[in-house]
C-alpha cells in the first residue's frame, strides 16, 4: 500500500495540497497545522504522505521516529498499514498528538493499544466573546489592568501589512534583545520559528496586529483562521515596561476574531509553569487533549 520512503519533506510547494485536504477536513490541534509544521522545520524534519483522503504524517527529531494517526477519511486499512510502520519504524513514542476522537477510533481495531495523556501539548481554547468582552468576576483584574494601561498611554492597533513589515522585524528584533534569546535554547527555537512564520506571513495566510505607543511598535499579535469556527493565535509578544500591554493586545485580537469566530485556540503551555498559569488566568472553554503511546504499549 505505502512505505516509509513514500513520505515527502514538507516544503511551501505542499500548501495547496495541505489546504485542499483540509478545507474538506478541518484540524482542531495546532500541531497539525501547515504552518506549525513549516514555521518549526529547523527543529523537527516533517513529511507527508496521501493514501486516498488520508493525511499521514512522519516527523524525526533528536534520532527518533514519530507517527501521527491518518487524518481524513480514515480508511482502517490505512490505519492498520500506518500503525504497523509506526511499530517498525517508530522511536520510543511511536505515535504522538493522537487525539481523542481519534483513541476512539483506533481502539476499534487495536483495542490493546495504551494511550498516555500529555498534558503539556494540550491545547488552550477559549470562547472568542470571553476573550472580547472579559465580563464577569473571572476577569476583574484583567480589566483594572487595560484600564490602567489606557489612562497611561496613548496607543493604536494595526494591522500587519506591507507598509509596516520591516518595522515589525525591527521590533521583533529588539524584543529579542530584551529577552536574550541567543542564551536560551528553548527561545531560542521559539524565535527562529517566528522569524520564518514572519518572513511566510502572507504565503501561509496568517494575519497580525500591532499596538503602537507613542508611535513606536511595542507588541504583536499573529493569528489565523484554523477551520470554520476556530481561530488560533500563533505569536504574542510584548515590551515588558508597559504595564497591561499583553492583556490589551490580547484582547484587541479577540475583537477581531470574535467577529468570525467562536473559538480561539491558544495553543499549548509546553509544561512551562508559567505559560500556564497564565493560559489558565483566561478560562479556557475547553482543552483540545492529545495523548501519545510508548513503543512498549503499542499492542499489535
Amino acid at each position: 500500500m505505502f512505505t516509509i520512503d513514500d513520505f515527502k519533506d514538507i516544503t511551501m510547494d505542499s500548501k495547496e495540497e495541505f489546504d485542499k485536504h483540509y478545507a474538506k477536513y478541518p484540524v482542531s490541534h495546532s500541531e497539525k497545522l501547515f504552518s506549525t509544521m513549516i514555521s518549526w522545520k529547523h527543529h523537527t524534519d516533517y513529511y507527508y504522505h496521501f493514501v486516498g483522503d488520508d493525511l499521514l504524517h512522519m516527523s524525526k527529531m533528536g534520532g527518533q521516529v514519530f507517527f501521527r494517526l491518518p487524518h481524513g477519511a480514515r480508511d482502517p486499512d490505512v490505519l492498520t498499514k500506518l500503525v504497523e510502520m509506526a511499530k517498525e519504524h517508530g522511536g520510543e513514542r511511536p505515535l504522538v498528538a493522537v487525539q481523542n476522537d481519534e483513541i476512539e477510533w483506533i481502539s476499534k481495531y487495536f483495542p490493546e493499544i495504551k494511550f498516555t495523556l500529555n498534558e503539556d501539548y494540550f491545547d488552550y481554547t477559549y470562547l472568542a466573546s470571553d476573550l472580547d468582552k472579559l465580563e464577569g468576576g473571572n476577569y476583574a483584574k484583567m480589566r483594572s489592568r487595560i484600564s490602567k494601561f489606557k489612562r497611561r498611554h496613548n496607543y493604536e492597533i494595526k494591522e500587519v501589512s506591507q507598509n509596516n513589515f520591516e518595522e515589525v522585524m525591527e521590533f521583533l528584533k529588539r524584543w529579542c534583545q530584551w529577552k536574550n534569546c541567543s542564551g536560551d535554547p528553548i527561545l531560542a527555537e521559539e524565535a527562529e520559528a517566528l522569524k520564518v512564520s514572519m518572513d511566510l506571513l502572507f504565503e501561509l495566510d496568517l494575519k497580525g496586529i500591532i499596538i503602537r505607543i507613542d508611535g513606536n511598535i511595542e507588541g504583536l499579535s499573529v493569528f489565523e483562521a484554523m477551520n470554520d469556527d476556530t481561530a488560533i493565535v500563533h505569536y504574542e509578544k510584548a515590551m515588558p515596561e508597559f504595564d497591561g500591554i499583553y492583556q490589551v493586545i490580547n484582547q484587541e485580537a479577540a475583537k477581531i476574531l470574535v467577529k468570525d469566530f467562536k473559538f480561539i485556540n491558544r495553543e499549548s503551555d509546553l509544561g512551562k509553569a508559567g505559560l500556564r498559569k497564565a493560559k489558565q488566568r483566561y478560562h479556557p472553554h475547553h482543552m483540545e487533549e492529545v495523548s501519545f503511546v510508548n513503543m512498549d504499549d503499542l499492542v499489535i
